[in-house]
């Protein structure tokens, strides 16, 4: 009978402890999954964070470029478009690769800002795959940004280096070794470019494939510093071209302005109405010099007055031509100058450029670092289309002054041009006629304008002097 009561008091104690263990064990294990999912969104919290601030800073390094190099693009299409008849061929190309340039920088931002939102997907897996692919054409892209840039600074380089041969200020030697040193660095600049962006394409197709393994980060960084060696190459070679040319060329207008100068001078003593206003001592020396005691020069003037008019209106031409040939080389001067200060302008920002480049192999180091190179490189585009723009400005505003003084020297005033008499017409025309033609010619000297002279229907041959 207690055996049978007592049974039944065992089952139940051992039902209520196995009961017990068992809600012990649950109780134990939800306090653990509720600790783990603690720290799990504890974990998933911080790192969210950290990745939403750096979105947020490269989101707006960027974002600002993607509107502001499609309007820089436009200003230069329509530049391009309403001056096309008034540029010649390399202000057409500096347009067109500046216009390229805006495009292509465009394209960077887009494809940076999509790998960076690429995390944003729900799949891990899909979300590694665009950023991988995105981030290597990004890289890509940046390069061929860079290569823009390096044709652009060439073109002008090969400009400055055609003026210095047209000037005379380099020989027809240095001219060809300057213009081969451009044409082989953009050689080596499509090489390079071509190669870099294979290969930072090729291990961003990789890394989205295999993932990010150590391998491929020291690959990754093998290039960007060679990258960078050879950006601080590739400038400090081409801006050595530009300047050293740039210096002949102002040391060539120099030298011009002194035999300008000199050519005025000798042009005042030797020319005999000026006499008057000269030192009594240079009056003397002069005249020593002419021999007045030799009449055989008034007996020719005499004979042949039209000759000595026609050597006093050369005369004046002459003091006309070496003024204005004067006024010419100091604007020109001038507007070199301006034009230095922009590529010195251009210097800084290519420097900034490399100081951006330099912050690409530390962005293993730091990801953070990579803000440094989006607001350099970002801005010192811009501000190289911008500076280009303004030295567009400037070459155009010196043509505009030397087609208006064009006009005034070469156009229907003539009014510096030398009349030159056609002898061999003159001598078949009568005395008269030449008498005629030398008292206009007077007139016209009074007035400091030469005209055409007329011998009856014939005009009188006119030919610039240049």
């Amino acid at each position: 009978m207690l055996e049978k009561l007592s049974s039944p008091l065992s089952t139940d104690v051992t039902s209520s402890v196995t009961l017990f263990e068992i809600g012990k064990h649950f109780s134990n294990s939800l306090q653990t999954n509720n600790s783990v999912e603690t720290i799990l969104n504890s974990t998933i919290t911080n790192s969210t964070e950290i990745f939403n601030s750096f979105q947020y800073v490269s989101f707006g390094c960027n974002f600002p470029f993607i509107l502001i190099y499609p309007i820089l693009a436009v200003v230069c299409l329509f530049i391009l478009k309403s001056e096309h008849k008034e540029m010649n061929r390399n202000q057409k190309q500096l347009f067109l690769f500046l216009s390229s340039l805006c495009v292509v920088a465009t394209w960077s931002m887009m494809t940076r800002l999509g790998a960076e939102f690429s995390s944003l997907s729900s799949s891990v897996i899909t979300a590694n795959i665009v950023y991988g692919v995105l981030k290597g054409v990004d890289r890509s892209i940046t390069g061929w940004v860079t290569f823009v840039e390096f044709f652009l600074i060439s073109n002008i380089a090969m400009v400055f280096v055609r003026s210095s041969k047209d000037i005379g200020a380099i020989s027809e030697k240095r001219f060809k070794i300057a213009r081969y040193c451009i044409v082989g660095f953009q050689i080596l600049v499509i090489v390079m470019t071509t190669l870099m962006a294979l290969l930072l394409l090729v291990m961003g197709i990789l890394k989205a494939v295999f993932g990010d393994t150590k391998l491929f980060q020291s690959f990754e960084l093998a290039i960007f510093i060679f990258s960078t060696l050879l950006f601080m190459f590739e400038t400090t070679l081409l801006f050595r071209i530009l300047f050293i040319n740039a210096a002949t060329m102002m040391k060539a207008l120099k030298a011009g302005e002194g035999r300008a100068r000199r050519m005025s001078v000798h042009n005042y003593f030797n020319n005999p109405n000026n006499h008057e206003n000269m030192n009594p001592q240079i009056v003397n020396s002069c005249e020593i010099t002419s021999s007045p005691q030799t009449p055989a020069s008034d007996i020719t003037s005499e004979i042949f007055p039209q000759q000595e008019h026609q050597q006093q209106r050369d005369d004046h031409a002459e003091q006309v031509y070496t003024g204005e040939q004067l006024k010419i080389i100091q604007m020109k001067q001038h507007a070199l100058k301006k034009v230095i200060q922009i590529l010195m302008a251009i210097s800084v920002s290519m420097g900034c450029q490399f100081v951006a480049v330099s912050c690409i192999p530390l962005y293993f180091l730091n990801k953070y670092v990579a803000l440094g190179f989006y607001a350099l490189h970002n801005s010192t585009i811009a501000a190289l289309v911008i500076m280009f723009l303004m030295t567009h400005r400037r070459v155009e505003e010196m043509q505009k002054l030397f087609v208006a003084s064009g006009k005034k020297w070469f156009g229907r005033k003539r009014g510096s041009t030398m009349v030159v008499m056609n002898w061999k017409r003159q001598q078949e025309q009568p005395h008269a006629s030449h008498e005629t033609s030398v008292v206009k010619g007077e007139t016209s000297m009074q007035e400091n304008q030469v005209v055409p002279v007329t011998h009856g229907e014939d005009e009188i041959h006119t030919v610039n002097r240049v």
